[in-house]
């Protein structure tokens, strides 16, 4: 069993209001007007007010290839991880060497090492702390970081699970293609951080399950090319999450002895208004229960892997939740993968 104690969040330096990303798509798209009225749609109709980044506008304009993007990552996600971590712990009262799992998600550069590794030497963790890095889950990452710590701790044990995705450098000024559009409109970077304990009373993880939709591949994910990645958006993925995600949950749920509802609340992923919009008809949802999710994307934007846990801090800070009551954690990545976690605080 995970019990969740305490969860950070941590944002970078640059702020940009939707009235500064409409301003320099103009400039990044003058010559292509079409896509430029795209682009523009889609800011507008993302309901995204602020998104923060790592880097400049003007550094993510001229982003070129993997060299480049893998050492801004370095230089960027390092600090802003480590930050966050060690406010967790601050918070918590606890000390760098009482961790005994690090589960960072992250889909933002493939290097290797894993950006954990500089975690520990920031941090002074422990140098036998059990590692585990994640990448190719990608926005699922989140979900899958939580149960994971969930299937690990054994009696005494405690784990951090974080994110830091700087979701900036994966920008790509030449590919005009929908899903580069869209992306460019709604992703942006931030970090987080969950603690997450083996045993006593608390919000509790009572169960995860994950489900691999058939022949899906196409539809979210990136296209590595020689300048980096490129981001792979399809625009039938709302309707997919609609067509698969309710009989699995449901499916899910019945396994433990629930429906859908009985669950008090949703949290769900963060990644756009059509997939918020889709998740919350299938399950016949009021806002009011679902409504975090909302919250980030407005504020935030969709961060990726780290989207999930600012939802899980939002919930959090909202106590709403009674003893007795359920939640249900939905993520969605590439694969395509449906991620669920049910919640209950006992």
């Amino acid at each position: 069993m995970a019990v969740i104690r305490g969860v950070t969040t941590s944002l970078p330096q640059y702020k940009y209001s939707k009235q500064d990303i409409c301003a320099v798509g103009a400039k990044w798209l003058k010559d292509s007007p079409h896509e430029l009225e795209l682009f523009q749609r889609f800011v507008q109709s993302s309901q995204i007010s602020e998104r923060h980044f790592a880097v400049p506008l003007e550094t993510i304009l001229a982003l070129s290839g993997p060299h480049e993007r893998a050492a801004h990552f370095q230089e960027h996600g390092r600090p802003l991880l480590s930050r966050t971590i060690a406010n967790l712990l601050t918070g918590a009262e606890l000390s760098p060497t009482s961790v005994d799992h690090l589960i960072v998600t992250s889909c933002s550069a493939p290097i290797i090492p894993a950006i954990d590794v500089a975690v520990v030497d920031d941090l002074s963790l422990r140098r036998s702390i059990s590692r585990v890095p994640v990448y190719q889950h990608g926005c699922a990452g989140g979900v899958i970081g939580l149960a994971m710590a969930h299937r690990l701790l054994k009696a005494g044990e405690r784990a951090i699970v974080a994110a830091v995705e700087l979701c900036s450098l994966v920008y790509q000024s030449g590919d005009l293609t929908g899903g580069n559009l869209v992306g460019s409109a709604i992703f942006g970077d931030g970090a987080a951080a969950v603690l997450v304990d083996s045993e006593g009373p608390g919000l509790s993880v009572t169960a995860a399950r994950s489900h691999l939709v058939p022949n899906s591949a196409h539809l979210m994910g990136y296209n590595s090319e020689d300048d980096g990645p490129h981001l792979r958006l399809d625009r039938a993925l709302p309707q997919a999450l609609s067509q698969h995600a309710p009989p699995f949950i449901r499916e899910f749920l019945g396994d433990k002895g629930l429906a859908p509802t009985d669950i008090n609340w949703w949290l769900f992923h963060p990644g756009g208004v059509k997939v918020l919009a889709a998740l919350e008809e299938a399950f016949e949802i009021e806002r009011s229960r679902s409504r975090w999710a909302w919250e980030v994307l407005e504020r935030y934007g969709n961060m990726s892997s780290a989207s999930i846990l600012f939802v899980l801090e939002a919930f959090l800070s909202s106590r709403v939740i009674k003893p007795g009551d359920s939640a249900c954690i939905v993520g969605v990545g590439p694969g395509l993968t449906i991620e669920a976690i049910i919640l209950e605080q006992r």
